[in-house]
């Protein structure tokens, strides 16, 4: 059996544990990945990616909405989301907290392993979306945001 179908089996494991749909992992190696696997559907699917990396969107403004600008800090992937490196150890960022270009945000856990979801510029944390242990969705929410342009 080929470590693909082996890591195939533990995605559909997962799934199958935490009761999820859809999963998704990038693999950052030399030749990027993305495995997606749809439970129901029979859907399995391996692509080429580019490197893993937080999207971050803009909201956009309209003329009815009283504007506050913020933008959304988005999984990059399927995990668990840790507010801290530990139980034990003060979390990452909280509501009203600056962060820097680089500072981590928080961990998504996938297969074990931890990402650290990294700022790419400077701002300030609005809202955090999800709960510490809250297995997140890729495209999910997880901060809302406002950045220093």
């Amino acid at each position: 059996m080929s470590q693909k179908t082996e890591l195939i089996g533990e995605l559909g494991q997962i799934m199958e544990k935490h009761g999820l749909t859809k999963i998704t992992l990038i693999e950052k190696e030399l030749s990027s990945n993305e495995i997606i696997l749809e439970r129901g559907t029979g859907k399995q699917e391996v692509r080429k990616t580019t490197e893993l990396t937080a999207t971050i969107e803009q909201q956009p403004q309209t003329e009815d909405v009283q504007k506050s600008p913020h933008s959304e800090v988005i999984a990059p992937m399927v995990g668990v989301f840790y507010t801290a490196p530990s139980a034990n150890d003060a979390p990452f960022v909280k509501i009203g907290d600056n962060f820097q270009k680089g500072d981590t945000l928080c961990i998504l856990e996938a297969m074990k392993l931890m990402n650290e979801i990294q700022a790419d510029r400077d701002g300030k944390i609005i809202d955090i979306c999800v709960a510490n242990g809250d297995v997140v969705e890729f495209g999910q929410i997880l901060f809302k945001v406002q950045f220093y342009d």
